[in-house]
């Protein structure tokens, strides 16, 4: 194969490895963001389940005091009635509408007594669903480093050496291979089973044979350069 085609499958080569190199950095800093929101997301959750909780024990207390005042209602007009003073009629009234706001009331309390155990498990849930995601992101963060150190160095090694391989090929072929490059395309396809990778098109016999035989030439329909397959 002629130099310049091995030149220039080693450049794709450290390009695509490269830019593999810059997705897997991009994944990396995209987990550890979706790390972060998934534990604000999480903290606003139990904050919410607090408030919740909060709210739920302030209904309480306030019918709790609607009971205790029911109930003094209730034993003031149950005095009258027993001591025969004031109007019988209007504190016999009295006994059975406080029966009716106790009943009430105490329905209502059950009812947030029921929802509280329901509203604390959620809560518990909640918190356990926080630890796990504050633990994830630690992970995370703890590996983080080492493995992005690790793909930039890598990356950088294939930088060095591409820099030296491509200052060695011809100013024609930089120039149309920076052209590929501005268009976020590839500049280069290989023959795989006699078809260009790249377009799916089949190279002619004769093409392939001049291709092993040293010719720099491109793919008919696609017109990046193709690499023929090694022996």
């Amino acid at each position: 194969m002629h130099e310049d085609l091995e030149r220039l499958d080693r450049v794709d080569r450290l390009d695509r490895e490269m830019a593999d190199r810059q997705r897997k950095l991009e994944t990396l800093e995209r987990k550890l963001g979706e790390a972060g929101a998934a534990v604000t997301a999480a903290e606003q959750e139990v904050a919410q389940r607090e408030a919740s909780l909060t709210e739920n024990r302030d209904e309480q207390r306030v019918l709790q005091r609607k009971l205790s005042d029911y109930r003094n209602n209730r034993s003031s007009a149950v005095r009258l009635l027993e001591t025969g003073q004031g109007d019988p009629e209007a504190a016999e009234r009295q006994v059975q509408r406080c029966d009716a706001l106790i009943d009430e009331a105490e329905t209502a309390l059950l009812e947030l007594l029921e929802a509280q155990d329901e509203r604390e498990a959620a809560k518990e849930a909640s918190e356990q669903s926080l630890q796990q995601a504050r633990a994830h992101q630690q992970a995370l963060a703890d590996a983080a480093p080492t493995e992005r150190a690790a793909l930039e160095e890598e990356r950088s090694t294939m930088a060095a050496e591409r820099t030296s391989v491509y200052a060695q090929l011809p100013r024609e072929i930089v120039s149309r291979y920076d052209h590929w490059q501005s268009r976020q395309k590839w500049a280069v396809a290989r023959v795989v089973d006699g078809t260009c990778d790249a377009c799916q098109m089949d190279v002619a016999a004769q093409h392939l044979a001049d291709l092993k035989r040293g010719l720099v030439a491109p793919c008919r329909r696609c017109h990046r350069w193709l690499i023929p397959p090694r022996a």
